[in-house]
């Protein structure tokens, strides 16, 4: 079998659960959604990984999206970090749609922060839109949003859009639209219909890199 992590997955079903459906009951999802992903109807989405790292704790973030080191997390103080796969930009423009998939080469690497608990996962900014905030290069840190009631307005959210791409930007609310702000005022708002929007995180920590 592919040592991908489609099949690592399954290494975890058979060692943990006594069939699919449980498996399914046990990471809160539907059934028909795992099956369909773990037969290889449909890409490995995002959700499905996440709801495995959430339901299994001591499952390796590492060894499940890259295959590296060991299965189980062992039991000590500096493995107890949580473990955030950083993702291509590219690959995570379609974190918020529902055939959002992750493969191994979209995966840059996973890092253990024990002060980013909670995270979805990383990405690096392009461009200096969000200067001084964020500079290019750095890194953010996003927890994934399903809820309109869990939208911080003011403060950095990564979204997804179908008309202008991923954007890192401070938003406001306007009714049937937000409002995306930049903090490098050398970039204008932009207003964007709510209909548009298919993803949003918040942003909970980033990383900064001097010499980047």
């Amino acid at each position: 079998m592919k040592n991908d992590i489609r099949s690592r997955i399954l290494l975890i079903v058979s060692e943990y659960c006594k069939s699919k459906r449980e498996f399914a009951h046990l990471i809160q999802m539907e059934q028909t959604t795992v099956n369909n992903q773990l037969l290889g109807k449909r890409s490995i989405s995002f959700d499905l990984i996440q709801s495995v790292l959430s339901s299994l704790p001591f499952i390796s973030a590492e060894w499940l999206l890259r295959g590296e080191g060991q299965m189980r997390i062992e039991n000590t103080p500096s493995s107890s970090a949580a473990e955030i796969p950083l993702f291509r930009t590219e690959a995570a423009a379609g974190f918020g749609s529902m055939d959002f998939a992750v493969e191994e080469k979209d995966i840059e690497a996973v890092y253990r922060i024990k002060e980013l608990e909670g995270a979805s996962f990383m990405l690096h900014v392009r461009g200096d839109s969000m200067y001084p905030t964020y500079s290019n290069g750095d890194l953010v840190a996003v927890k994934r949003i399903g809820a309109t009631s869990a939208i911080q307005w003011g403060r950095p959210h990564l979204i997804s859009t179908s008309t202008h791409g991923l954007l890192l930007k401070r938003i406001y609310d306007s009714e049937q639209a937000i409002i995306a702000m930049s903090d490098n005022r050398a970039y204008p708002p932009l207003c964007i219909n709510k209909e548009e929007i298919f993803g949003m995180a918040l942003v909970v920590g980033s990383i900064r890199f001097e010499d980047y």
